[in-house]
This record gives C-alpha cells, structure tokens and sequence, in this order.
C-alpha cells in the first residue's frame, strides 16, 4: 500500500480519536463517578481519564495522595457501540419498543427533539456514521445502550475505590479465590446501585405524563417495561465488553485446580449472580426495609434467560470468530453455575471483614452529595471537572 495513504489512514484514525462523542461520555461518566465518590474521606478521591486509544479497556489505578484514577479508552467506546448497534437493529424481534412520542405535549417533544439533534451530530461523526441504521430512533437507542454499558463498567470498577480493594493488603489480595470475590463484590455494588437508584430515588414515574429521559441525549422511553429491559441488556452488554473469553471450559469440564487462583469470575456466573440479585429481596443496611426486587409482571422484564440468549446469540454473529465474547447458557449449566457459587461465597468472610474495616475509617457517611450545577455548555463541563480533580 503506498506510504502516502497508510499515513493517511492513521491520520484519520487518530483524528477519530478526538471526535466530540468521546469527550461527552467522558463528561456523562465523569459526573456520575463523581456523585458515585462523594463520601471518600478527605484526602481521598476519583477521576476518570480518557484513554485516546482503540485498544478496548477499562482499569483503576492508586496514585499519589491516595487519590484513583479511572482510565477508560476511546476503543471501548467504540466496542459499546457496535455492540449496540447490533441490538438496536434487531431489538423489535424482542421487544416492541413503544416509540410513540406524538401522545405527548409538542413543548415535551420539541425539547427532546433539540437534544437529540446535538447527540446525533456527535454519533455521526467518522465512522460511526456510516454503519448507523437509517431510523432515528435506533441512532438514539445506540448511544443510550453504548452509554449504559459504559456507566456499568464504571460503577464496577468504582466499587473497588469505595470498598477499599486498591489498598488491599498483599497477603489478603493473593489468597485463592480473593481476586474473584473483589469483582463479585463489585458487580453486586454496580447491580444494587441501579436498583437502589429506581426504587428509592426515582420513584414512580408516570409515563402517561411525560417520557423517562435520563438527560437530554437519550432515549425517551414511553414504557417503564421497555426502559428497563434496556437497562438490562446494556448490563449483559457490559460484561461481554470486559469479557475475559469463552466459558466453554468452566462449564463443560469438572472444575480446574486452578480455577481458585483465576482473576476473573467466569462471565456466565456474573450475570446469573446479577440476575439473581435484581430478581431477589436485599437489604442494603441494617434497619432497612428489602428492596423491592424487579418483578416480570410488575415491571414487566423479561426472563434472564431470554435476555442473556438474545444477546449472547446476537454478539455470536457479530463477531470474527463467530464465538462471541459469552458462551450460551443451557439449564444443564445452573448445578454448575451454583456449585461455583457456593465454593466462592464460602471464602467471602475475610473479603468483606476487610471492607467493613476500611469503609469505616475512609467513608464518610455526613458527607451529602454535590450539588455540581452542571452548565450545558460541554467546554464549561469538562473545565468543571478539570477543576475537581486537579
């Protein structure tokens, strides 16, 4: 290939890099770590960092003056997206999304409208544009689910800043089974806070009145049940971003020696563990009353396993291999899925000993959240948060 046009290929891709799209999630992330943060103790604290990279990552780090730091990249972005896009093409097959928007006030609509246009003069931008299906709709849907899946990532990988697994003693972090506990752990703090948040904080909508929107770029979802399928599948999608590979070994093989010293639970028992939770009665403090778990009728989801087969079968045939970044999951799986459960969850005692401890000295629970009073401008935002955590 002639040297003039490798050099202008790279061009472009480092000047995709750049593209506004990525700056907003980083200020939508950036926003949401900060109110998920809040109660670390002084001179502790989080901030996220764009990662100008098409290598797929997301990680945290410990730096100086016990501060963490959040580094997600440009490429992850990118992977949310085109997992995105192949639920947004094909979601009518699952779910009849309820689009109508005409049933409520043109004020309500002209307003949704406007944030849209913004959002999507950003998606189009490079080589998301060409690949975006032609239905509005769908362009809107993909930025929420390529968002959500992000955010997911984000409040896992923020459990491990508030519950004290970056400063974790050696001796304790390479003990067997520790290093799957602290990412069980901080899935369950990514699951509960969704559900926290749509029990406790939310309330009940009325979307008789007005559309759910979480902000002005997203999707206006006219049915509760819809919202939170979505929600639903951009968590799936979530763990198959950070996948660590098939689960065809775990659960077809007895289990491995080894399997005690792995880094990663297999990402089958993540969501089942997921699942299981939203669909489960938890109390998150003592005095507390349950949260009310998410009920199909009620709320209207459907099944885990219509969910996790719908995405799993989707990302098999997006993908090179045609393996996909999860293995499908068959009832013959639950006895293993459940025995893997009870061999983790009997060495949990001393992980969450040390988390009680260190959450007690280093979070502060009179600390009230921040009132950021975020201006619509995006260059005002980002110069908020360069600020916050300079």
């Amino acid at each position: 290939m002639d040297k003039r046009l490798l050099h202008a290929i790279e061009g472009v891709k480092a000047e995709f890099l750049d593209a506004e799209i990525f700056r907003h999630i980083t200020d939508e992330l950036s926003a949401h770590l900060f109110y998920l943060s809040y109660q670390l103790s002084p001179p502790r604290s989080a901030h996220l960092r764009l990662l100008k990279t098409y290598d797929p990552t997301i990680h945290v780090v410990k730096k100086f003056f016990k501060r963490a730091r959040v580094s997600i990249s440009a490429g992850l972005a990118i992977r949310a997206f085109y997992f995105a896009n192949a639920v947004a093409r094909t979601i009518d097959g699952l779910i009849p999304i309820d689009i109508d928007l005409d049933r409520y006030p043109s004020s309500a609509r002209g307003k949704i409208e406007d944030g849209h246009k913004r959002i999507l003069k950003m998606l189009r931008f490079g080589i998301f544009g060409p690949v975006l299906p032609p239905q509005k709709w769908r362009q809107i849907l993909i930025y929420t689910l390529m968002y959500k899946s992000l955010e997911w990532t984000l409040v896992h990988e923020s459990a491990h800043i508030m519950r004290g697994h970056l400063e974790m003693p050696n001796k304790l972090r390479n003990a067997p089974w520790v290093s799957q506990l602290i990412e069980s752990q901080s899935d369950d703090f990514a699951t509960l806070r969704f559900l926290i948040t749509l029990r406790h904080f939310e309330k009940e909508h009325n979307y008789g009145e007005e559309p759910w929107q979480k902000n002005w770029a997203h999707f206006a979802f006219c049915k509760k049940s819809d919202r939170l399928n979505i929600e639903l599948i951009a968590m799936i999608l979530s763990i198959a971003l950070v996948g660590k590979g098939s689960d065809e070994n775990f659960l077809k093989t007895p289990p491995s020696p080894d399997l005690p010293w792995e880094p990663y639970p297999p990402a089958a028992y993540r969501i089942w563990r997921v699942m299981n939770l939203l669909t489960t009665p938890v109390s998150t403090n003592p005095g507390m009353p349950p949260l009310d778990p998410l009920d199909p009728k009620t709320d209207g989801i459907l099944p885990a396993e219509t969910l996790y087969s719908y995405v799993g079968g989707l990302l098999e045939k997006v993908s090179i291999d045609r393996q996909g970044p999860m293995t499908r999951l068959m009832p013959m799986h639950q006895s293993i899925i459940r025995e893997y459960d009870r061999a983790l969850m009997s060495n949990l005692a001393p992980v969450a000993a040390y988390e009680t401890r260190w959450m007690g000295r280093n979070l502060d629970p009179t600390r009230h959240p921040p009132n950021l009073g975020l201006p619509p401008d995006f260059e005002a935002t980002r110069q908020f948060f360069k600020k916050q955590t300079s």
